[in-house]
């Protein structure tokens, strides 16, 4: 109801502004197009009016007015102002409410012979703007009622696909993970429809992951960690719902802003985010990575390319010191994973831009180690020994996922990560991998 009345209010005040003006344009039309005519007229009665013509002065007045029936008289005076000239006779004339007109009659030679008045009829002016304002009144008629006719098939399109998408809101509160909705919308509400499905999969998915690390860590006696990591989910990912929900309670109210939908498709994409972190960090504990022949200096070169724009654009400069390495049995793209968190980590540290060192060698025939070194600001002694922990971040915007990941993963691969740093002097982490994971 609210939409259909900003629609009516909206419309009237457009159709008055609209009328008003078209009375303003066709009143200054009417009188441009008569001044017109009574230049005409006034030339071309110079000639009859120096020969005191006046039978062919009256012969023009009549026809003009004959053939123009917003004309009521027409009067002729001389350069003193007196009448010469009345067409018709003043006692002949009924319209007393005129637009009176003057124009001076004159030539070059001779110079002002006298004036031309013409009373030009304002009921019939009013008559015609009355006529024409009726037609935009019947015309503005239709658009408001095309208008209320389309907000309520609106409303009706929107209403009912959100309180389907409020309940399924309210089963996935209850743990029924994985439920979909199947409704007909279209635009911004057709998209919320998908991401909301989306979600739900992916928090289904998500559960199902966590339950399966909950049974792997069971065994290898690491419930702690899972109760940390399972409330780490639990509130990561309510306050992004509780979002949602209030903003449909808004949309069932009718209480909605044009950015409800922002907020809602917002906090959708902050779920999805936390829960692609999640699952990268449930699937690095998997010991499924497939292991082939690869070259340690060819993937840290690969993400120093993928990383060089940040790094320029943070202004920091980056030295390489590759040693010359054999290949390594190892996962490629967990590698590259690894390299790229651990980076990104440290450009991430040099706000105000810095050095890079990335370092490769070999250790004891059987081990190689890579070094990053940057020159941030360090880590406090007193978080050193978290900083592998999920959801631990000293960043607003972070979920505290990407070292976790990390960890993991180089765990998986058969390697070691260390942390060393101390404030003030940056921070440098060295990870050791086996060339065979027979050797680790």
């Amino acid at each position: 109801m609210a939409i259909t009345l900003v629609i009516v209010i909206t419309t009237a005040l457009i159709s008055v502004l609209i009328i008003k003006e078209e009375k303003k344009f066709f009143t200054k039309a009417f009188l441009e197009e008569h001044i017109s005519q009574a230049r005409l007229l006034a030339h071309e009665i110079v000639e009859p009016l120096l020969y005191e013509d006046f039978y062919t002065i009256y012969t023009i007045f009549k026809n003009v007015i004959k053939n123009d029936p917003h004309i009521s008289w027409i009067i002729l005076e001389d350069k003193d102002g007196k009448p010469l000239f009345h067409y018709p006779k003043i006692e002949e004339i009924q319209e007393k409410d005129v637009f009176e007109i003057s124009i001076e009659i004159k030539t070059e030679e001779l110079g002002r012979l006298g004036t031309l008045k013409m009373g030009l009829r304002k009921d019939l002016l009013l008559s015609r703007l009355q006529a024409t304002e009726s037609k935009l009144l019947l015309l503005i008629g239709i658009i408001v009622l095309t208008g209320i006719l389309a907000a309520l098939w609106m409303i009706r399109r929107v209403a009912k696909p959100i309180l389907v998408l409020n309940q399924a809101a309210r089963e996935i509160g209850k743990g029924h993970f994985g439920k979909t909705i199947k409704v007909k919308a279209v635009g911004e509400i057709a998209e919320l429809v998908e991401s909301f499905n989306r979600m739900s999969l992916q928090l289904k998915e998500l559960v199902e992951e966590i339950k399966r690390t909950h049974e792997r860590m069971a065994r290898s006696e690491r419930l702690y960690a899972l109760g940390q990591f399972a409330a780490g989910v639990a509130h990561e990912i309510k306050n992004p719902l509780t979002s949602i929900s209030l903003s449909i309670e808004l949309l069932k109210m009718g209480k909605a802003r044009p950015e409800t939908f922002e907020i809602i498709e917002k906090e959708i994409k902050r779920i999805d985010r936390l829960v692609k972190n999640f699952l990268e960090f449930a699937r690095s504990q998997r010991q499924d990575l497939k292991f082939v022949e690869t070259q340690v200096n060819s993937i840290l070169e690969e993400t120093l390319k993928l990383i060089g724009f940040q790094a320029r654009k943070n202004k920091i400069e980056i030295h390489t010191e590759f040693a010359d390495l054999p290949a390594i049995q190892s996962s490629p793209e967990a590698l590259k994973q690894i390299f790229l968190n651990v980076i990104l980590n440290a450009i991430q540290a040099m706000e105000g831009g810095g050095e890079l060192r990335v370092k490769t060698a070999l250790k004891d025939d059987d081990h190689v180690v890579i070094t990053i070194k940057d020159t941030g600001p360090g880590i406090p002694k007193e978080i050193l020994n978290r900083v592998f922990d999920p959801f631990f971040t000293t960043k607003p915007d972070g979920t505290g996922m990407g070292l976790a990941i990390t960890y993991n993963l180089v765990k998986s691969l058969g390697g070691e990560i260390e942390i060393y740093s101390e404030e003030g002097k940056g921070t440098r982490v060295e990870i050791i991998l086996p060339i065979s994971p027979k050797s680790s």
